[in-house]
């Protein structure tokens, strides 16, 4: 998947989506795409339109490459559970003090 990113996008679905079903991703460094991948495992974040466009060729004409990186982006993608999405989420939420109970 070959994604510049968007500013607004504060969630990435379409990356996360791709990870799910193990798509390699060349992506730039906006918004929130960072964190969703690991660069030059699951994906390449590429720093500009050259590395975007030697990343996107790196992919399409390395099998073995992209076959590295579809194996790892399936792993990552399974190791997210919603379990730790709770907790992560459960993380944000300060605890409660006395006085707001």
């Amino acid at each position: 998947m070959l994604y510049q990113g968007d500013l607004n996008d504060t969630f990435c679905m379409a990356l996360a989506e791709a990870q799910a079903i193990g798509v390699p991703e060349v992506v730039q460094p906006i918004g929130s795409t960072v964190e969703r991948v690991i660069d030059q495992v699951t994906e390449f974040i590429a720093p500009g339109r050259a590395a975007f466009a030697e990343g996107a060729i790196c992919l399409l004409t390395d099998d073995t490459l992209w076959q590295c990186m579809h194996e790892a982006a399936l792993a990552t993608g399974r190791r997210w559970t919603w379990e730790d999405a709770a907790a992560a989420f459960e993380r944000l939420i300060p605890a409660p003090t006395e006085s707001h109970r």
